[in-house]
């Protein structure tokens, strides 16, 4: 009987317990308004120039972003898909990288002319950058539903890339009106490219599926849309329970703290460090949308194919704590042909063959996951023609100086090695011009001699025109900016486009290196 009543305490006791637990229960330990890490995005870009070199070197898999522009007008409907900017995930040394290169800048509007500011931000066309993959910090604005939105902004997207006018009405590519969320062209980034590039499959898991209110600003009829991302409505914009202001006005609770250099790579605006960006609440209006201005101030009016404004990402997670692992680092190289693009072999030497990359990292590998070393060149003509090794395979033009490990160290000789010693004769230059610079001989014997000698005519030959000098030393450092800025595109481009560029600026570099009239 002491037994039965120990039990029925215990069983009473873990009762209340568990109730206890229960009624406080928070998916996560940390509360309402605090940040977490979860899943991972390029955010910081990579200015180490040595970093830099070595990134240049590893084997990617370039793929279009697919941006869009147009003929000039905004709602023509006559904005399409391009592949003028383009990107390659990859890892290197346990990181992950996202590269990315784009031939002319995009466009503020999906249709419109004027670009983006993203060229004010210092990212040129034609060159290659590299942004870090980095866990990205969430501020939990709902610990008991496990509401979390992105702390910073991480991309730049247009809510809507296709718009075309018909009377009053905007409408998308999907037949419905412009401003539609669910249709939406931000909808689609958000569960596709930007849910498969920040979270792994078991993070994925832990993501729910939630409805999300799209009814439009002052709309009566309520509309939603079920997903595992999306970004905050205007409504939850004024909620107090998530800290922020119950008015429209300028509210620094909204005020994006950061914008990552890759959003602003991407094009977006910011003002004295704020960034604008966008809401899921479409505008009453047809071909509008709302969106939170620097100042943290909601409106609802823009333009829906704006590509300058920023992207907050919203989810709804069920599990607890942090969760960093990266898709990319982690990558499991999935077999099938699907994941493993056939990258057919160039050179018809032995060794050198054919082999897949990873659509998912960039990873070279074979169906074993193995890396594949570059290997079977032959290099016994020189590019003129004439006899000797010059660091190009002789068969199909690549370069020979190759990481064998995927590991991207670099290797000076072959051309490189070339441009160290052409680099070397045009200081040598710069050393003669300043030789020249001596103190003209004004004729005048030297006070410290007693003997008196017959004044010589004053030798002119080593007289130098500074104004001449000043613009010859002007001329030389252009020249040099020129060749430093030459190089890094060269480096910086993808490898099918270095050859004929790199060959041009040797021949440039020597052609300089051995000129000797100072000019």
């Amino acid at each position: 009987m002491k037994q039965a009543r120990r039990m029925l305490s215990i069983l009473l006791t873990l009762a209340l317990l568990l109730g206890t637990l229960a009624a406080g229960f928070s998916v996560f330990a940390a509360g309402t308004g605090s940040v977490v890490r979860f899943g991972c995005y390029p955010q910081s870009e990579v200015t180490d120039a040595k970093l830099i070199n070595k990134l240049s070197e590893v084997q990617k898999h370039w793929k279009s972003f697919g941006y869009y522009s147009g003929s000039g007008s905004w709602d023509d409907g006559r904005m399409a898909a391009a592949d003028y900017a383009t990107y390659a995930d990859f890892t290197y040394d346990g990181s992950a990288y996202r590269a990315i290169f784009f031939t002319k800048y995009r466009q503020k509007q999906t249709g419109a002319v004027a670009s983006t500011t993203s060229g004010g931000y210092g990212y040129s066309t034609d060159l290659i950058y590299y942004f870090k993959y980095e866990p990205i910090e969430w501020i939990v604005l709902d610990a008991s539903a496990g509401l979390l939105m992105s702390k910073k902004v991480l991309d730049s997207q247009a809510y809507q890339n296709f718009v075309r006018k018909s009377g009053s009405t905007f409408s998308n590519a999907k037949g419905k009106d412009a401003k539609d969320f669910a249709t939406s062209s931000l909808n689609d980034f958000l569960n596709g490219s930007f849910f498969n590039t920040a979270f792994t499959q078991g993070q994925k898991e832990k993501i729910k599926s939630t409805a999300y209110d799209c009814t439009p600003y002052g709309a009566s009829t309520a509309a939603s849309v079920t997903k595992k991302v999306t970004v905050l409505s205007y409504s939850d914009c004024m909620n107090t329970q998530y800290g922020f202001s119950a008015s429209i006005n300028d509210d620094t609770s909204r005020i994006a703290a950061e914008a990552t250099t890759y959003a602003m790579a991407q094009g977006l605006s910011v003002s004295n460090g704020r960034a604008v960006w966008w809401l899921r609440t479409p505008d009453s209006s047809s071909g509008r949308a709302s969106w939170v201005e620097t100042n943290g101030a909601l409106s609802h009016t823009a333009t829906v194919n704006m590509t300058d404004k920023g992207v907050r990402p919203v989810i709804t997670v069920t599990a607890v704590q942090e969760d960093v692992e990266n898709a990319m680092v982690n990558c499991k190289h999935e077999n099938g042909t699907e994941k493993f693009p056939k990258v057919e072999a160039t050179c018809v030497t032995p060794g050198h063959e054919a082999y897949s990359i990873c659509k998912d990292c960039s990873a070279v590998v074979t169906g074993s996951n193995q890396v594949i070393p570059a290997a079977g060149h032959v290099d016994k003509v020189m590019r003129s023609g004439e006899p000797g090794a010059d660091g190009w395979c002789d068969v199909c033009g690549e370069e020979l100086h190759v990481h064998l490990d995927n590991s991207g160290s670099l290797q000076l000789d072959g051309p490189m090695k070339g441009i160290l010693d052409l680099i070397r004769k045009l200081v040598q230059k710069l050393e003669g011009l300043f030789s020249k610079l001596s103190p003209k001989d004004d004729g005048k014997k030297d006070e410290g001699t007693a003997t008196e000698t017959t004044q010589q005519p004053a030798d002119t030959s080593s007289e130098v025109d500074l104004s001449e000098t000043g613009k010859t030393l002007d001329s030389f450092a252009d020249m040099l900016g020129t060749i430093i800025n030459a190089f890094k595109g060269i480096s910086d481009k993808k490898s099918s486009e270095k050859e004929q560029d790199r060959s041009d600026f040797l021949e440039f570099l020597t052609n300089y290196a051995h000129d000797d009239s100072g000019e």
